[in-house]
């Protein structure tokens, strides 16, 4: 997933004429890393805690991580990205994405 991110912007397809077609990524991986973040959080047998604050701990997590990768991409490329904005807002709609695709798959589970 970091490597992905990295990956130079010079060589990707543009959508629309403003989304990279990396930033679609972005999304993407989010929407699967959160669906998948929440399914762990919420088959927690021993902490009840975490079962019960799964919604906003898998939300904050998701936040500090967009964050830091963005934050990281923005420090060590030699040009910073002109779509970082793009990526940040597809990497939220991913995250809250991945938790309503959660939340309507498992309603009767949990």
């Amino acid at each position: 997933m970091v490597l992905l991110f990295f990956t130079p912007e010079s060589a990707q397809t543009v959508y629309f004429k403003v989304i990279p077609a990396l930033t679609i990524v972005h999304g993407v991986l989010f929407w699967g890393f959160v669906h998948i973040w929440m399914s762990a959080c919420k088959k927690q047998g021993k902490y009840e805690i975490i079962r019960k604050n799964a919604f906003k701990l898998v939300f904050f997590c998701a936040l500090i991580l967009i964050a830091i990768l963005e934050l990281l991409v923005y420090l060590i490329t030699e040009t910073p990205p002109a779509h970082i904005l793009w990526n940040i807002g597809f990497d939220l709609f991913g995250s809250v994405l991945g938790l309503l695709s959660f939340r309507v798959l498992y309603a009767n589970c949990y």
